[in-house]
């Protein structure tokens, strides 16, 4: 285990944000892997992601492993937009209730 994470400390994340932020350079290094690492990958890519009910979580696995038009990443973009409104009218929501 230790040796696999040694080899993804470059691509790490610990949520959608981070990883959103970072995609381009995430995406440039996991294509660096070699196959049996990238497949362990994905299980720690859905790990982390792994409350995410919404189609951002695809098209970020599809951005990783292909390559995207620019309609594609508007699409994403327009995603993360909706996934960040509705996650910050939960926060107003539960702010109420404080």
């Amino acid at each position: 285990m230790t040796e696999f994470l040694e080899r993804i400390k470059d691509i790490r994340f610990t949520e959608v944000d981070e990883f959103y932020k970072r995609k381009d350079e995430i995406k440039e290094k996991y294509q660096e892997l070699d196959n049996e690492t990238k497949e362990i990958y994905k299980w720690y890519f859905y790990f982390q992601l792994c409350l995410l009910k919404n189609p951002l979580k695809e098209m970020l696995w599809t951005f990783l492993n292909m390559n995207c038009d620019i309609y594609f990443i508007a699409e994403m973009s327009n995603e993360y937009r909706l996934f960040c409104r509705k996650r910050n009218k939960m926060y107003e929501i539960d702010d109420e209730f404080d």
